[in-house]
């Protein structure tokens, strides 16, 4: 005896082919698809349709972003996207290996990361409020999506992450 009927079925089956996310589009001339970060924003930020990208080159992030030389990440909304510069996408995708790659460039990439994901939740242009959301959930973002199992890790890169906002004066604020 079958679960459901044949007529129930393919309405099941037409709904989930209609809410399903669409396919990504190709990814941007200099860019590739993160298959390991985008899972990861896409829980960060509860948008299922969200998509990181990591530029191949300093140059194609800065070809993207109208030849600004300084951007380190930034969300096209239209697109649910979140690109990176290679240094960021690498220092995480490492770290998920189990590469070697230090504590502080994993701390100032998911600083980055989770800043991109409060832009992808709420398609935000407040800078403040993408970094405050991003450090106000740090130390999980760390712990459940990076794997840092150790306590004063946690702590030290949190640390850092704050340390380095509050030196750099594009992202100096009160949280």
């Amino acid at each position: 005896m079958p679960f459901l009927s044949k007529s129930t079925a393919i309405l099941v089956a037409l709904s989930a082919a209609l809410l399903a996310p669409a396919a990504s589009a190709d990814p941007p001339v200099g860019f590739r698809e993160s298959v390991r970060l985008t899972p990861i924003a896409q829980a960060l930020s509860g948008n299922p349709q969200a998509v990181v990208y990591c530029a191949r080159t300093t140059a194609a992030m800065s070809e993207r972003w109208q030849g600004a030389t300084s951007v380190e990440a930034f969300t096209v909304y239209a697109e649910n996207a979140a690109y990176f510069q290679p240094y960021t996408c690498g220092a995480l995708e490492r770290w998920l290996r189990g590469k070697p790659v230090t504590r502080y460039e994993v701390a100032m990439a998911a600083f980055m990361f989770g800043h991109e994901a409060v832009h992808l939740n709420d398609w935000s242009a407040d800078e403040r409020a993408a970094n405050c959301g991003s450090l106000a959930t740090l130390a999980r973002t760390l712990r459940v999506h990076f794997a840092v199992k150790s306590p004063q890790a946690v702590r030290e890169m949190v640390a850092a992450a704050r340390e380095f906002t509050g030196r750099r004066s594009s992202l100096r604020f009160r949280c």
